[in-house]
């Protein structure tokens, strides 16, 4: 098994994968959790502690298609900062994710990702961070 493969499986997509293939292609979400860098067209995924593992966009979604993730499958959201975050001449994480799907055949697919820096329980709402201010996610996010 190569590494990369390995390391998805350790993540478990914080989902049993038998859940992929009865997800509802229209009504489910598939949130990926990960560290991510703004123009970088992977995720971060910590594996274990202090142990952290760079895995390509086109390798999730390759593993999410293995995995039974249905062909119409439509919803999935990026929790991995700079998701939506252009950087020099590289496309955001989510435009990336977004291709890679539909080179595999997902064509309804939709991604959503977030500007800034993604926080999770910092307040009672979901933001992230933009220039040392802590916004909504839903007022900071792009689909794809």
């Amino acid at each position: 098994m190569n590494s990369k493969k390995k390391a998805l499986e350790e993540t478990n997509f914080r989902v049993a994968p038998e859940l992929l293939p009865k997800l509802n292609a229209n009504t489910s979400k598939v949130y990926i959790h990960g560290h991510g860098i703004a123009g970088l067209h992977k995720f971060i995924f910590k594996i274990a502690p202090n142990t952290r593992t760079m895995v390509w966009a086109e390798t999730v979604a390759a593993q999410l298609k293995e995995l039974g993730l249905p062909g119409d499958f439509v919803d999935i959201r990026l929790l991995a900062c700079g998701g939506a975050d252009r950087a020099d001449f590289e496309v955001p994480l989510g435009m990336q994710m977004k291709r890679e799907m539909l080179t595999l055949g997902y064509k309804s697919v939709m991604v959503k990702a977030y500007r800034g820096k993604t926080q999770i329980g910092v307040t009672g709402h979901r933001v992230t961070r933009i220039d040392n201010r802590l916004i909504r996610r839903s007022l900071a996010s792009e689909v794809f």
